[in-house]
């Protein structure tokens, strides 16, 4: 695998230039493949730099998970006291927002962005307290893991056979990110930090290496943080030239994405996220769309079947997708019709398993439109059974 070269890395005063700007506060993300490779030294080693050119730095939050290294370096860096909750009989430590929002520092230090704050704080979420610092002109630094990566989700529990249940909206990382760094290293390194106890505790290494720390499950979240920064990277390629003059853009439009659902399907959560992650390697736009029939409506629904076609649609939205209900009795032909009148290049589908005696008379959606699409593609994704994961937050 190409190793990145350390002079390719950021310097600290490109983010530097961003603080100094009047506006929106600017966001910088260290994001790693998993826990131990060194996102929160890297912001901490980063954050001494720019206390030293001059900008007020403060510590929202940092976890060192009682790593010595990354304490030493909390050294010099004025921080605000954690707010203390009493949780079911246990401590909890976490980010005093409201005193953040008094105190409206300059750059402010929020590790592990994908974390579910305490009860009774200012957000729910970690990421919903960054959000707010950003609108309040604070800039920020912070941390999380690529398997966080909401849209995402699917493909590492396949790969790790674990659910994430703690995850990050994608627009983070494709339009609120200013700058995106990799924390990276080697898989060997990294296994090596393990088992000489500078990840986790001595008692921790042996379930680590059993569970989560596998040369497998380790080399694929590694390719996905790569590939992940390199995505961004052409992302803001694509904003900025979308804000050139119209002469000096490509040509050609770019052709969307469309991820067609159904109100009865389980896996469309599923298809969405493909979705996501198409119109993200393509940096284009995209659009889900279930239509609604007379089988198929607010009166022919289950309320099971109309809360998870509402959740997805959610779902949808909250990746970036522009969700769309149409109306029609046919309804590979209403799906074709919005792809050809809104310039779609691409069609994700799902593929319903039935018994071989059904699929004899059973003509459905999806061979409906591979046989009727054109020139358009389509992307076929296989339903399986579901598979039982380990939760993970």
């Amino acid at each position: 695998m190409r190793e990145l070269k350390k002079d390719t890395r950021p310097r600290p005063e490109s983010f530097l230039d961003l603080i100094r700007r009047e506006g929106r506060g600017n966001l910088k993300i260290f994001l790693g493949f998993a826990p131990g490779v060194g996102k929160t030294y890297r912001m901490l080693q980063e954050a001494h730099q720019l206390k030293q050119k001059g900008v007020d730095v403060v510590v929202g939050i940092v976890d060192t998970h009682g790593r010595n290294d990354t304490e030493i370096l909390l050294e010099g860096l004025a921080q605000i006291p954690p707010r203390k909750v009493n949780y079911k009989g246990h401590e909890l430590f976490d980010m005093d927002m409201d005193a953040v929002l008094v105190l409206l520092p300059e750059l402010v230090l929020i590790d592990e962005l994908a974390h579910t704050n305490a009860p009774g704080g200012h957000n729910a979420k970690r990421w919903q307290d960054v959000e707010e610092c950003l609108a309040m002109g604070i800039n920020v630094m912070t941390t999380m893991n690529v398997q966080h990566i909401d849209s995402l989700n699917d493909d590492i529990a396949r790969t790790t056979k674990v659910r994430v249940t703690e995850t990050v909206p994608d627009r983070f990382l494709d339009t609120l990110a200013d700058e995106i760094v990799d924390v990276d290293l080697p898989v060997d390194e990294l296994l090596t930090r393990l088992e000489e106890g500078k990840i986790y505790p001595r008692e921790r290494i042996a379930t680590a290496l059993h569970n989560f720390f596998q040369l497998r499950k380790l080399t694929a979240l590694r390719e996905l943080s790569l590939r992940e920064v390199a995505k961004s990277v052409g992302a803001k390629a694509a904003k900025r030239e979308a804000t050139l003059p119209e002469g000096s853009r490509g040509e050609v439009p770019k052709e969307r994405v469309l991820v067609a659902v159904s109100s009865n399907s389980k896996n469309a959560s599923s298809l969405i996220r493909k979705g996501a992650r198409l119109a993200g390697e393509l940096n284009t736009d995209w659009d889900v769309v279930s239509v609604e029939s007379s089988r198929d409506n607010e009166r022919t629904r289950t309320i099971e079947e109309s809360q998870r076609l509402n959740d997805n649609m959610d779902l949808a939205r909250s990746l970036g997708a522009k969700a769309v209900r149409l109306k029609g009795e046919i309804v590979p032909h209403s799906i074709l019709d919005y792809a050809r009148e809104n310039r779609i290049g691409k069609i994700v589908v799902g593929k319903t398993w039935h018994p071989w005696y059904k699929r004899l008379f059973k003509d459905d959606i999806m061979n409906h439109i591979l046989r009727e699409s054109g020139s358009i593609d389509v992307y076929v994704v296989t339903s399986e059974n579901p598979k039982k994961f380990h939760l993970r937050s």
